[in-house]
């Protein structure tokens, strides 16, 4: 409370002294305390469900909100086109391929961004670029400078002195394994045995081998393999898309 508050203070977040006007409902408000560890987080929780009318006598006292808030239901959607404002502003081009893309070329020097939500990671061809880059942004937002990249979305970055970039998810691998009882598993050189035929034929046929298969997390495994595709292993495509076909109803040689 102490953390939120100052800052919804200095942004001009909330008008604290607003008479509710008839026939304009309030939503209710509640704080509310989470006590995980020794650190003690607070959340101001508003369900728009619970709107009211205030009756006579009640203090028509309220908070009117001048801004979205983090987490409404509108907030994704204003903060994603207040960003793009800004770095339209900025002279950024938005990549047609992935909208959370950015770039901008001033001479020889490109610059590019990419959005996760709130978090923004960017690279620059030159020193001079990073930092006006980050002297930009921060004159639009509050933003804190992590430095040098090292992990983004469960990716490892590993940059040389010569500028090449190796992104690994060797971490999000080790838990996948463990996550499915597979910590010791062989490894193998290739995602699929060579010459290996799948085919509906391999699908459980009697009760018995559909109870054997019950239990087995085959969707969710193939999900969780997808962000490895996805990001750092697109040699695993083919052998995501074969056995993707038969998620519906799996049989023991999928």
């Amino acid at each position: 409370m102490k953390r939120h508050m100052p800052q919804w203070h200095a942004s001009n977040q909330f008008d604290y002294s607003v008479q509710l006007q008839h026939p304009r409902n309030s939503v209710y408000g509640k704080w509310i305390l989470y006590l995980p560890s020794s650190t003690v987080t607070a959340r101001l929780r508003c369900i728009w469900s619970n709107q009211r009318v205030l009756k006579q006598g009640e203090d028509k006292n309220v908070w009117r909100l001048q801004k979205t808030l983090y987490g409404t239901m509108q907030g994704a959607h204003d903060w994603a086109e207040n960003l793009d404002k800004t770095f339209e502003g900025h002279g950024y081009y938005k990549s047609r391929a992935d909208s959370q893309i950015c770039s901008r070329v001033y001479d020889d020097e490109l610059t590019l961004t990419s959005t996760w939500t709130d978090n923004i990671l960017g690279a620059s061809s030159t020193t001079e670029g990073e930092h006006l880059a980050k002297a930009e942004l921060g004159s639009s937002y509050e933003i804190k400078d992590l430095g040098e990249a090292k992990l983004i979305l469960g990716m490892r970055i590993d940059q040389s002195v010569h500028g090449d970039v190796r992104l690994s998810q060797q971490a999000y691998c080790e838990r996948l394994l463990k996550c499915f009882n597979m910590s010791e598993c062989s490894p193998s050189a290739t995602p699929l045995p060579s010459g290996l035929l799948l085919s509906a034929k391999d699908c459980p046929n009697t009760p018995e081998e559909a109870y054997e298969m019950k239990n087995i997390p085959y969707r969710e495994a193939l999900g969780s393999l997808i962000w490895l595709q996805v990001a750092t292993r697109p040699d695993l495509s083919f052998a995501i898309n074969l056995l993707a076909r038969f998620s519906h109803n799996p049989g023991k040689p999928h």
